[in-house]
């Protein structure tokens, strides 16, 4: 049997913060594509214990009998266009904006340099990219068709509903499937990567074929013209890789029974369109918006960094670890982490993620994709610690206690706020919803 080669064209829509050694500078990475491949494909592919059905087959492992995986990726086309510093910081540098919010962590401020007439700048941001790229995967010759499928059905999950490098899960690096290729091969297969692109072409382009005969494990749906399309691009293909999904409250993140996927309403930009969810987010979770996000959570906190008392955790918590609270009138900081359990559990990524996906058209428009996965909040025996400063700014401890963490995701108040962001955006952008 030949070895199959398959190319797939990408666009990156949000600025992508990817890196390797040197994190200042942006490097589009493919072991860190293929570790994001394997991720969703895990998340496709739940087993309770141990490594998903296939997973040391298809990726490579260490473990007795596991060696080098089925397939190579190589990139024959980065990303042509770099996003400088200056530019990432004039759209992620506002205080208080949506896109700042989102973008937490990507501006690094350096306290020490203000108002020194030092000439130090006081604010250093990443790069990044964006524009089109293409990726090659290179497929051995005894490859089953269904490992294959798997494989690039991971690969557009990650570009529907996932993202790539830092924030991620907050509609950074969000990419965009263009379409996929079958290029064809002799049995002695690829001999240097970049050739792909003076390979012959197969007939599809990408697009599921018609009729009640199953697609071929390289064809895929290609970029949606409209919301419409995009709705039922992601439900054939969530039916077509999780047709049993385990029920919610797994181990681990999958798609599961309860995962909740909302498309919002079109807009003519990617900045407008992430402005609009990270706006809907930033309201539902501050204090300081009218009506206020959870009073109950300012009260409880601001309680405890008074007095080092607390019977429980925020309810805000379930949107992700470490969160950290900040009194301005009272000059206290209070974190809000995760601790114990078996290995040093320091942080809980959100469970929550957002994706901005470009539409063909026409017009061409960009639809924030949001994406409820209810994997369990927190391993066995991991608590919730909180931890104040004294009002001076100082490193000593002025509070410390450690309280449950928040319930199971099938218990009452689980993930309750969540669902009530959902709710609320849902209700407020007409946005169209698929579950499993």
């Amino acid at each position: 049997m030949p070895l199959r080669i398959i190319k797939v064209r990408l666009r990156i829509v949000t600025p992508l913060f990817m890196g390797g050694a040197n994190q200042e500078a942006p490097e589009w990475r493919p072991p860190s594509i293929k570790g994001l491949l394997r991720y969703w494909y895990r998340a496709c592919h739940y087993a309770e214990k141990g490594q998903s059905p296939g997973e040391a087959r298809i990726f490579g492992g260490t473990g007795e009998g596991e060696g080098q995986g089925l397939f190579l990726l190589h990139s024959v086309r980065p990303p042509a266009r770099q996003v400088p510093g200056t530019d990432v910081e004039k759209l992620f540098g506002r205080s208080g904006h949506p896109l700042s919010y989102l973008g937490y962590g990507i501006i690094q401020r350096n306290k020490s340099a203000r108002g020194q007439g030092s000439g130090e700048r006081n604010v250093t941001a990443r790069g990044a990219l964006l524009g089109d790229a293409e990726l090659v995967l290179r497929f051995k010759p005894a490859s089953a068709d269904a490992d294959i499928e798997a494989v690039l059905g991971s690969l557009w999950l990650l570009c529907h509903v996932g993202g790539m490098g830092s924030r991620s899960r907050r509609g950074l690096g969000s990419v965009t499937w263009l379409d996929s290729e079958m290029v064809q091969a002799g049995a002695d297969g690829l001999q240097d990567a970049p050739e792909v692109r003076e390979q012959g072409v197969g007939p599809n382009q990408g697009g599921a074929t018609s009729g009640p005969a199953a697609p071929e494990p390289w064809e895929w749906p290609r970029q949606a013209a409209n919301v419409e399309q995009l709705e039922q691009d992601i439900r054939s293909v969530l039916a077509r890789l999780c047709p049993q999904p385990p029920g919610q409250g797994t181990v681990y993140t999958a798609f599961c029974k309860g995962t909740r996927i909302l498309i919002g309403s079109p807009a003519s930009t990617w900045e407008t369109a992430l402005q609009a969810v990270g706006q809907a987010l930033q309201n539902h979770r501050t204090y300081r918006h009218q009506p206020p996000g959870y009073p109950e959570d300012h009260d409880l906190v601001h309680t405890f960094a008074h007095t080092g008392r607390a019977a429980a955790a925020p309810r805000r918590t379930v949107f992700g670890l470490p969160h950290n609270y900040f009194f301005s009138r009272d000059k206290m900081s209070v974190s809000v982490d995760p601790v114990g359990g078996n290995g040093n559990v320091n942080r809980r990524a959100s469970p929550l993620f957002i994706h901005i996906e470009q539409l063909a058209g026409p017009p061409e428009s960009y639809v924030p994709v949001v994406t409820f996965i209810p994997a369990r909040f927190s391993p066995k025996g991991v608590q919730i610690r909180l931890e104040s400063r004294d009002p001076s700014g100082g490193r000593h401890l002025s509070h410390s206690a450690t309280v449950p963490a928040p319930a199971a995701p099938d218990e009452p108040g689980g993930y309750g706020p969540i669902h009530a962001f959902l709710d609320q955006f849902k209700r407020a952008t007409h946005a169209r919803e698929v579950t499993l």
